[in-house]
């Protein structure tokens, strides 16, 4: 905390602007009327960037790219057949878009790009420890006293919103500063990835399970196979079933002593009898964590493929359901949309209404597919599809050559945006941030 202190202090206005902009970013629930903070911050941010650099330029291809592209489906967009309320979504969404991409062409223009790019992360990073405490606290609240935190705060107190908790099967999940368990995803994953302190990351693990969240447990088990798959790629070891099994309590063993280092022995005979009863106890306490975990990974696979077998069969009344309907449904969609609306989209943030339309889905609301893929594919058409998997895919390749967990982050959300839409403003200003630190080649990790 003194170190965050000294940072606040010393840093600069427009510093100290995005740090909060990054510590707002992943809390929706936090809104001043009817606008996020996070949008707020956004806004004042650009202003502020804009008086103190001047002029704005675009010098990124990417950005570039994801402007025009973004820009020509706003017109398609305009001169369509969509109802005014849909094409003022259309238009909403894309200034913020825009925002995003222009708040990132100001940091980029300054000379000293990484120091606010920092700045942000410091936001986020801090961010996440607060999700993940206000996790805490909704559980045990919840689960002693049936008390629902988020819906006494923010509906009954602040009366900012009545959509702030999430249940099923009768049972509040948690959901952190959020109102739906999928949007700690994408939190969840940084997190993991972020921290090196392997009691928050185990803690991280456990809220992912109580989140009762698939996309927000997939993502966290790709992270952790993903660490695990270049932990031993990195280490050249041999992969038979007996290694895997030593490399897994020697990885298990390298994350501990990063958090507890023990003092050098002198004696080689003590080294060796110190390290096999480690070994051995954390032999046991693996194959206990392992059986425990297995039962669980069983239950949570059976209740998935379940849910996926009753999703093709129609007979499953919850969101399993409705996801597979967007997959299922999109050829025939595409088939019913005139081709400039195929090749440039409906409109950033207009994915729900051919649903609406067609199949008579949410038809009084204005809303997103549940889906990345669907979403991007319906809203910014196949080119703005392209465009942004290219940049993602791109960001994970270049990555690569600086820190794997670069790749790591960008694959995971790419897989999890198939089960849900984990692509949020918030998550694409974080994504083209972390491309501030691969054009500088620097390992932010």
């Amino acid at each position: 905390m003194k170190c965050l202190y000294k940072y606040v202090v010393k840093s600069s206005i427009f510093e100290k602007i995005i740090m909060l902009l990054g510590f707002f970013s992943t809390m929706p629930l936090i809104t001043i009327g009817n606008y996020t903070v996070f949008i707020i911050l956004l806004y004042i941010s650009i202003l502020y960037g804009a008086i103190l650099f001047l002029n704005i330029e675009i010098r990124d291809k990417i950005i570039l790219l994801l402007f025009c592209s973004s820009s020509i489906t706003l017109i398609v967009t305009a001169f369509s057949l969509l109802p005014t309320t849909w094409k003022a979504q259309s238009f909403k969404s894309y200034i913020n878009f825009v925002a995003v991409l222009v708040l990132v062409c100001i940091i980029l223009k300054i000379k000293d790009r990484i120091k606010y790019a920092t700045s942000y992360f410091k936001g986020v990073i801090f961010s996440v420890y607060a999700q993940v405490v206000w996790c805490c606290l909704q559980i045990l609240l919840y689960k002693i006293f049936k008390i629902d935190l988020n819906n006494i705060i923010f509906d009954k107190f602040l009366h900012s919103t009545t959509s702030t908790s999430q249940y099923k099967n009768g049972d509040m999940v948690c959901t952190g500063l959020c109102w739906n368990a999928g949007n700690l995803a994408p939190i969840m994953i940084f997190g993991y990835i972020m921290c090196k302190n392997i009691y928050f990351k185990i803690l991280i693990v456990i809220i992912a399970a109580l989140s009762d969240s698939a996309t927000t447990q997939i993502g966290i088990i790709l992270c952790i196979g993903f660490e695990f798959i270049f932990w031993l790629k990195n280490n050249k070891k041999e992969n038979d079933a007996k290694k895997i099994i030593q490399n897994a309590i020697e990885w298990i063993n390298q994350n501990i002593r990063k958090e507890k280092k023990i003092g050098k022995i002198k004696s080689d005979k003590k080294r060796k009898l110190i390290f096999s009863i480690l070994t051995l106890l954390l032999s046991v306490l693996v194959i206990f964590v392992l059986s425990v975990f297995l039962k669980i990974f069983y239950q949570k696979f059976s209740s998935l493929i379940e849910r996926f077998m009753s999703a093709i069969d129609n007979t499953a009344g919850n969101s399993s359901s409705v996801h597979f309907v967007y997959y299922s449904k999109l050829y025939y969609i595409l088939t019913k949309i005139s081709w400039p609306q195929k090749i440039f989209g409906l409109g950033i943030g207009c994915s729900g209404y051919p649903f609406s339309q067609f199949y008579n889905q949410y038809v009084n609301s204005i809303w997103v597919v549940e889906s990345d893929i669907v979403d991007i594919i319906l809203g910014r058409g196949i080119l703005g599809f392209v465009a942004f998997y290219y940049w993602l895919i791109r960001q994970a390749q270049k990555g690569k050559a600086i820190n794997k967990k670069y790749t790591i982050f960008f694959i995971s959300i790419i897989i999890s945006g198939i089960f849900y839409n984990v692509q949020f403003l918030w998550v694409i200003l974080m994504e083209l941030m972390m491309g501030i630190f691969i054009i500088e080649k620097r390992d932010m990790f």
